[in-house]
């Protein structure tokens, strides 16, 4: 990818613009609600309030902007014009929320809060969608991506650094202008950098989403998006929670202004050099390790934060290298999971037949409203548990909500960790497998000439395989195969499937020869091709014109789709032509024991 850089080029555009998204969010985050508690002066509890009546409002909008974006692919540059729209609004609103409106009104800050949140994550869905628009291949979706974030962490880093000396060494007067200033840099640059991305990108990346409905399906039966956007809100959990713990023991016993930039530049720093080699990494090791790494890293961050003493808070070797560490961990895993989440779209269209990337990304834009503010909400929930337990004791309470809150922290990222471990799935072969498939779809449907290579591997999946299964009929067999390519959302309509599958067996047995049966059936109750599989410890009749019982049972669901269902059909004749492979699959223990031995009796196959 030499030409990433090259001048003008959309990727290089695409990052250029990812600095002023940076600038612009953490510049926000970081600072609004300091300009509201020391500018505005303004009390905690409304503070409080305001950014969660913001978050909410900025979650619940999001999903319906992806699909609008989504919707509009039919419009030149469709979805680009929404981050360019977006960008324009955001960087609007940036400005008129560190304006000093002379008045200290509640309305004020959550209206300008709110208009900033909904304009900006409308811009920010769109250009993180992008991801999954320049190419399928997880090496390069890991360089842009981390490359991305390292340019825009740098230049932010830098921003903030201004600000936070006006904040803590100059007077209020001094501080607002600083605030103002740095706002409308990162105005300016939002506003540049992302029209630069729209001038240089070409068309709108494509998708199929006609309707709301199908787009609120893509989010809630995509489970691995599920997976992942469970896995953000917890990661950004964390991050958030440790960074309120730790500002808010600063500022109680030393402070410190000088402790706090001490704090900030080695976590910009460790977020900076895990961006900078996420992709080098990850073409080491694979994703899946670096993920785990980066969950370790920042559980092993927040349990050194949870027993720091007091007097260890400002110590080189106590806060600040556990709060990097917490930032190194973090590092990496944010990098992943955008990675996860541009897979997420490929996954989408797999199980849906709809592309639907800003839809999928408009997930992430949720977590980025909600963490803050939830995190805000756990550390005053903290504050209020301290003061009921030591409410007759003369103790600074303080500190015991500070470990409170670290320790929702540590809860956060081990739940994150232990959810990925157990959910993920789309790694390695699964997503190489689900690319393929695509890639096969995509080229009947442009050549109208059925797919170019063997769609079996693809149809079948792990969760739709039975080893040695206990039965007592052949419509208990059915009905439990039907029930699997309905969970892995292979059928819409478990009983519009089973009823095509009873009329064909009525009129053509099922039962080939051999103690082999491939009942199957074609119509929309499918979404798409795929094949259940089960070996059964009693055989049973299912009319094979040998007379022979059938323990070997192979089921099929496709959509009318004659290409993919003759592809299917003549792949598994073939196959279990092969009577030592018949032998071998009814002696497999496991499900991924079996469909290995399938997979390598397919690559000989020549069609």
């Amino acid at each position: 990818m030499k030409s990433l850089f090259v001048l003008g080029s959309p990727k290089a555009a695409f990052i250029y613009a990812a600095c002023g998204r940076y600038c612009a969010s953490m510049f926000a985050a970081v600072f609004f609600t300091a300009f509201l508690l020391f500018i505005l002066r303004l009390d905690f509890e409304v503070v409080k309030s305001q950014m969660l009546t913001a978050g909410l409002l900025g979650a619940l909008t999001a999903p319906v902007i992806g699909w609008l974006a989504d919707s509009s692919f039919v419009v030149k540059k469709g979805s680009l014009t929404w981050l360019l729209g977006g960008s324009v609004a955001s960087a609007a609103c940036l400005l008129i929320m560190f304006a000093d409106p002379g008045t200290t009104d509640f309305p004020y800050s959550t209206v300008s809060s709110s208009l900033w949140i909904i304009s900006f994550m409308t811009s920010e869905t769109m250009f993180w969608a992008l991801t999954a628009s320049f190419s399928t291949q997880s090496s390069f979706r890991e360089r842009i991506t981390s490359q991305a974030r390292a340019a825009g962490i740098l230049t932010a880093g830098l921003l903030m650094a201004v600000c936070l000396l006006a904040l803590f060494f100059y007077d209020r007067q001094t501080a607002l202008n600083a605030f103002k200033f740095g706002a409308g840099c990162s105005a300016l640059l939002l506003f540049t950098s992302n029209f630069f991305l729209f001038s240089r990108y070409g068309d709108a990346p494509q998708s199929g989403i006609p309707n709301l409905k199908e787009a609120f399906t893509q989010i809630l039966k995509n489970d691995q998006l599920l997976c992942v956007s469970g896995v953000m809100m917890l990661q950004q959990l964390c991050l958030m929670l440790s960074a309120v713990a730790v500002i808010a023991a600063i500022m109680h016993y030393k402070n410190s202004g000088e402790l706090l930039i001490a704090f900030a530049i080695p976590a910009v720093i460790t977020q900076l050099i895990a961006f900078l080699t996420f992709s080098k990494i990850c073409s080491v090791f694979t994703r899946r390790w670096v993920f785990i790494s980066s969950g370790l890293i920042m559980i092993a961050g927040c349990v050194l934060l949870a027993f720091l003493k007091q007097d260890d808070i400002d110590s080189l070797g106590g806060g600040i290298s556990a709060f990097a560490l917490v930032n190194l961990g973090a590092g990496w895993s944010i990098a992943s999971t955008t990675v996860m989440t541009a897979d997420c779209v490929e996954y989408g269209e797999f199980k849906f037949r709809k592309r639907a990337p800003c839809t999928s990304f408009s997930l992430q834009s949720c977590v980025h409203c909600l963490a803050l503010p939830f995190a805000l909400v756990i550390f005053d929930a903290g504050g209020r548990f301290s003061s009921f337990v030591y409410r007759e004791e003369n103790t600074n309470l303080l500190f015991p909500s500070y470990r409170i809150t670290v320790m929702f922290a540590l809860i956060a990222a081990t739940l994150m960790l232990t959810v990925y471990i157990l959910a993920f799935k789309l790694h390695g072969k699964v997503f190489e497998n689900v690319l393929h498939y695509l890639e096969d779809g995509r080229y009947a449907q442009n050549n109208k000439s059925g797919y170019s290579v063997h769609p079996l591997r693809y149809a079948i999946n792990s969760e739709a395989v039975f080893c040695h299964l206990k039965s007592e009929s052949t419509e208990q067999v059915i009905r439990l195969m039907a029930s699997k390519l309905a969970d892995i959302n292979a059928v819409n309509s478990p009983k519009r499937y089973l009823k095509e599958i009873k009329n064909k067996m009525e009129k053509f047995p099922a039962g080939i020869a051999e103690g082999i049966a491939i009942p199957h059936a074609i119509g929309d109750f499918a979404n798409r091709p795929a094949v259940a599989v089960a070996t059964l410890n009693k055989p049973l009749d299912f009319g094979a014109a040998d007379g022979q019982k059938c323990d070997l049972v192979f089921m099929i669901a496709s959509p009318d789709e004659a290409n993919a269902y003759i592809s299917l059909l003549g792949q598994l004749s073939v196959i279990l032509n092969n009577k030592k492979l018949c032998d071998r699959l009814r002696r497999a223990s496991e499900s991924g024991e079996l469909i290995d031995r399938i997979m390598q009796c397919e690559k000989h196959l020549k069609f």
